[in-house]
């Protein structure tokens, strides 16, 4: 327990006093948070599908991910949307969290459980979520930019 405390004080005063938070926030997790934690804090480059055969579409867009120890808050750009994500990375590897579509009047949301590669490059899972189309869900794959 007292290994979280830490980082859920930082998260907290990080929401409050963003951005220049985020990055005090960064700075004092680096240099005291939980190192047993894969660093995914980064740009990637998404890819994901439905896995509805109606509705044969894929997608690519960025992600960015900030990383404060296990937990990890980022956003989604893609052509015509945006989406917020809050999760958190497990020691083995596995991302499970929640997204957000952030645009006025979209509804639009859901979960998502990735799991990263031991090179760090990749991360490979699905996203299950609720749109104006019912429940959807699918394949997601994510691979690192820089």
């Amino acid at each position: 327990m007292k290994e979280y405390i830490i980082p859920i004080i930082a998260l907290i005063v990080g929401t409050i006093l963003r951005p220049t938070g985020e990055y005090l926030l960064a700075v004092i997790l680096f240099q005291f948070g939980d190192l047993r934690h894969r660093k995914i804090g980064r740009r990637w480059k998404s890819h994901w599908s439905f896995n509805d055969p109606d509705k044969n579409e894929s997608h690519e867009d960025i992600v960015t991910l900030h990383q404060f120890g296990p937990f990890v808050r980022g956003s989604g750009i893609g052509e015509n949307y945006n989406y917020k994500i809050n999760a958190r990375l497990e020691p083995d590897g596995r991302i499970h969290g929640t997204w957000r579509k952030i645009q006025t009047g979209a509804d639009w949301y859901g979960s998502l459980m990735l799991h990263v590669s031991g090179s760090g490059k990749s991360a490979k899972g699905k996203w299950i979520g609720k749109s104006t189309y019912g429940v959807q869900a699918g394949d997601r794959e994510w691979n690192r930019s820089d």
